[in-house]
């Protein structure tokens, strides 16, 4: 009962000899298949000579097993060794903390209310975003220069205007109008 099931079935015990006799086993997923298989054949002249034979390819079996389980290990050691390498190599790329970035964060707007929605220009000279600081109680389009410059205002109106986009030029920037406020 290597595999946990019969290897050949029938409802009685005329029916399972007739499938001994003219049916082959499901093949098992075991390393002792081909040492089950061979026990298995119907011609007498295939099967194992002696019991010591059997023995002989059932130790065999399992050196084989033995044997591909190093080779496994040494296949998870030999990539546990070039993950530890590539983390060497990483770690010595990466700045050191407290060094200075090369891409500097800091904050461009300051209004107390919100805003929400920034774009910024293909060449990172202009943010355009929508903000609720005109204080009429909608979202309106600004534009900011990055570094220096006056916000400015670019939508009014009754509706909202989010998600401004800036042409590839930033010589245009539009806002969508959102539905009516009451």
């Amino acid at each position: 009962m290597l595999s946990g099931r019969r290897a050949f079935g029938g409802a009685g015990t005329a029916s399972t000899l007739a499938a001994v006799m003219r049916d082959q086993p499901q093949p098992l997923h075991s390393r002792y298949w081909g040492v089950v298989r061979r026990c298995l054949e119907k011609d007498p002249a295939r099967r194992f000579a002696t019991a010591a034979e059997a023995r002989q390819a059932i130790e065999d079996a399992g050196a084989a097993r033995r044997l591909r389980g190093n080779w496994m290990r040494s296949l998870a050691a030999a990539a546990a060794l070039a993950a530890i390498g590539a983390g060497l190599w990483l770690a010595r790329r990466l700045p050191s903390p407290g060094a200075p970035s090369a891409h500097a964060v800091y904050q461009v707007t300051m209004d107390a209310g919100l805003n929400t929605d920034p774009t910024l220009s293909s060449d990172g000279k202009l943010l355009a975003y929508a903000s609720d600081r005109s204080s009429a109680g909608n979202l309106e389009v600004w534009a900011q220069p990055i570094g220096s410059g006056p916000v400015r205002r670019l939508t009014s109106g009754r509706y909202d205007h989010h998600e401004p986009a800036i042409s590839p030029d930033a010589r245009e920037i539009r806002g969508v109008d959102a539905a009516m406020r009451g």
